[in-house]
């Protein structure tokens, strides 16, 4: 990771960057882009925009204190900003961004968790 003016950046070359993104959520559009990485850097819960813009470096959001990752994982579900399928490519596909939203499932999600996420 690097840090820069006390925030924390995502490194999308480095492999021990990516070891610590726990899931990747692809979008549930024809598309199946990676779009939203979760996952733990230094006991801290972060959300990070993996969607492809070129950018080798993302900064990470913090999620409020004490939350832990499937904690963040519910609240999305329960947000609608994700959902849970059954029919990924493997255990680790269980989870897709949900692509026709309206912002309503956002904005509610980033009241919840404190962090915004969107494209």
């Amino acid at each position: 990771m690097k840090i820069k003016d006390n925030k924390v950046f995502y490194n999308s070359d480095s492999v021990k960057d990516m070891d610590c993104v726990e899931w990747v959520l692809m979008d549930d559009s024809d598309w199946e882009y990676s779009r939203v990485g979760i996952g733990e850097y230094k006991g801290k819960v972060f959300i990070v925009d993996l969607d492809d813009s070129g950018e080798k470096y993302r900064e990470l959001g913090f999620v409020k204190e004490g939350m832990d990752i499937n904690e963040v994982l519910n609240i999305g579900i329960e947000c609608g900003v994700w959902k849970e399928i059954d029919w990924g490519y493997d255990e680790f596909d269980k989870y897709r961004v949900c692509w026709d939203l309206d912002g309503d499932e956002f904005d509610r999600f980033k009241e919840k968790v404190g962090v915004e996420i969107g494209w």
